[in-house]
């Protein structure tokens, strides 16, 4: 039964993402993807809270059902990629070699600033 509730949530990640992207590209006009990094840093801390909170005592499933399901269908690592690999294809390698840099940097930043955080929640 888990499994159908990873599912759902995945597919509630996947819609949020596709919401959160429409939203952002609208109104933030770069020659990079930053609509996707500001979802990856978002996914990143969300997950990183979920995490904090589970060790400090929230319950296991919770695990599956947000991160894995959620918050793997809200974070996109494969666009991300495809958008670095396009401003390589582009003539853009510093840029792509910056934004790569930026995100796995702020990511990680995010994903522990995530973990303290919910660590206080339980």
């Amino acid at each position: 039964m888990i499994g159908v509730f990873v599912a759902l949530a995945g597919g509630l990640g996947a819609g949020a993402r596709f919401m959160l992207d429409g939203f952002l590209s609208t109104r933030i006009r770069q020659s990079v993807p930053t609509a996707t990094l500001i979802i990856n840093l978002l996914g990143s801390g969300l997950l990183g809270v979920l995490t904090g909170w589970i060790a400090a005592g929230g319950p296991a499933d919770a695990k599956a059902i947000l991160g894995v399901g959620f918050c793997g269908g809200f974070t996109t690592f494969s666009t991300a990629s495809v958008e670095l690999v396009r401003l390589v294809c582009n003539g853009r390698r510093r840029t792509a070699l910056g934004l790569a840099g930026v995100t796995l940097a702020a990511c990680l930043g995010a994903g522990l600033l995530g973990i303290t955080l919910g660590g206080m929640l339980a």
